[in-house]
This record gives C-alpha cells, structure tokens and sequence, in this order.
C-alpha cells in the first residue's frame, strides 16, 4: 500500500490559479544496496578503505620526519568517513525528504519540508521504470535516460540548467499506480 500524507499548505500556495494536483505519492522503502547501485556503492567503499589505509600510513610516515598536527589526520578521515556514509544519507534523504505532486500544469518534488521545485508537464521527455516489487521509478526532462547508479542522487537534488532552473528530475520508487501511467503516457 502506498505511503499517504496531507498536501503540505506550501506546496498548495505553490499551485497557480486553476491548477489542480492530479497525483501525489513519496517513496516506498527500499534497500541500500541493489542492482542499480550495487557496483558504485562496492567501489566507493573499496575507495574509501584503500583511501583511509594511505592516509594512516602517510600520516604515520610524516609523523616521525617532520612536526604534524594530529588534528589533520582526524580531519581528512571524518571527510573520508562522511564519502563512505553519504549513501545512507541520500537513502534518508529521499525516504524521509521527499514528497511528489503531478498537476495538470506541473511535477513538483517537495523536499524536505522546505524547498519546492517544479518541472512543467507539458512537453515532458519522461522514462517510467521499474524498481522495487510494485514501484516504479520516473525520469522526468533531463534526467530522462540517466545512469541507474545517479537516480537516487536525481530524486532530491533535481538538475538545474546555468540560470538555475530545474530542467530535470527523478520521482523515486514510488508505487507504480494507473494515475502516474495515465498521466505520463
């Protein structure tokens, strides 16, 4: 069963004049590792430990030649540690942050309670894919077409052109509906 929530009284002073929102959904659960993300979350973590082991190594080395603060090495291993984690934060991120509305006019990703973004419906290149069991992802303008392993990073940081405009985004593992199908076919 689909996740339900009341439309945020943000996201209705965002609607225009006669605007009405014809699908609202947030994404379901789904796990940190799977087929799409697999191979970039096992390199980075591969990177992160090989990264982790130099620096040690090179701090030890530096240690007994020249004065060094201690300090450094707990700096650039938190940066390291935060790589290394920054997948489960995205996980959070879109589980937790994000919230999808389909107007007549528009798609609108409410994220975080805070920011609003919007791409306009018509004209929309979209992809709709499978995800989890039951859900589908969309692609929506210029995310259309993107690497599987950069989706979950596309759900809550849509992309902007230059002048900051939204010219793409992804609604993320939301369950597959015949709303959604209707509305992007």
């Amino acid at each position: 069963m689909a996740r339900t929530f009341e439309t945020a009284p943000e996201v209705l002073k965002e609607l225009e004049q006669d605007e009405n929102i014809l699908w609202k959904g947030a994404p379901e659960a789904f796990p940190l590792i799977n087929a799409d993300t697999k191979k970039s979350l096992m390199t980075r973590w591969i990177g992160c430990v090989v990264a982790a082991i130099v620096l040690i190594i090179g701090y030890i080395i530096l240690a007994g030649k020249a004065d060094t603060n201690p300090w450094l090495i707990f700096v650039v291993l938190a940066v390291v540690l935060y790589l290394a984690a920054s997948p489960l934060l995205d996980r959070k991120n879109v589980y937790k942050g994000c919230k999808y509305y389909v107007s007549d006019r528009r798609v609108l990703l409410h994220y975080a309670d805070k920011e609003i973004y919007s791409l306009p419906l018509n004209g929309l290149k979209h992809n709709i894919l499978a995800a989890e069991k039951g859900c589908v992802h969309v692609e929506l303008g210029s995310c259309a077409g993107m690497k599987a392993a950069k989706r979950r990073a596309a759900a809550f940081v849509p992309k902007k052109n230059d002048n900051g405009d939204v010219i793409g985004m992804v609604i993320y593992n939301v369950e597959e509906s015949a709303e959604l199908n209707k509305l992007f076919s």
